[in-house]
């Protein structure tokens, strides 16, 4: 269990149409750790495998989604994600889109960091949890009933 400094350090937000959804502390705690879980599954980064993401810059992708839809948190503590090919990167920020683009983003120190091959057992937790499945868009609903399934 998190002592209650950490959880007052980390910051969980959901940003819809340009406006901040209030979130209960129980509910930030909740989101923070299904963040936390889901980046520990990550096995691809742009730190470990640059030649997978060449797509977009990790810092141009983080911008993009930090200007839209998305849910962020800000950690106490950076996490470790252990990627491929033995690759440690560390990250304090996380960042999901809610819309139809895909991606997990971290970022630590101001460098942004784009991962890859993480659960989608655990992505799905994190999108639709109560706070924020009300704000997917429809297609990203379906996915939430398969989850509703098991």
């Amino acid at each position: 269990m998190r002592s209650a400094a950490a959880a007052v350090l980390t910051v969980v937000s959901l940003q819809v149409g340009g406006t901040k959804v209030p979130l209960s502390a129980g509910q930030q705690d909740r989101l923070a750790q299904g963040l936390r879980a889901l980046y520990q599954t990550c096995s691809l980064s742009s730190a470990g495998s640059p030649e997978l993401f060449q797509k977009e810059p990790p810092d141009t992708a983080w911008e993009r989604v930090r200007a839209g839809d998305h849910l962020y948190a800000r950690f106490a503590k950076p996490l470790v994600v252990k990627t491929w090919p033995g690759k440690k990167v560390l990250v304090t920020e996380v960042t999901l889109p809610l819309g139809k683009e895909a991606g997990e983003l971290g970022r630590h120190e101001g460098v942004a960091t784009a991962f890859g091959k993480c659960s989608g057992l655990h992505w799905l937790r994190v999108l639709c949890a109560d706070p924020v499945r009300p704000h997917l868009q429809s297609d990203r609903e379906r996915e939430c009933q398969l989850l509703d399934r098991k």
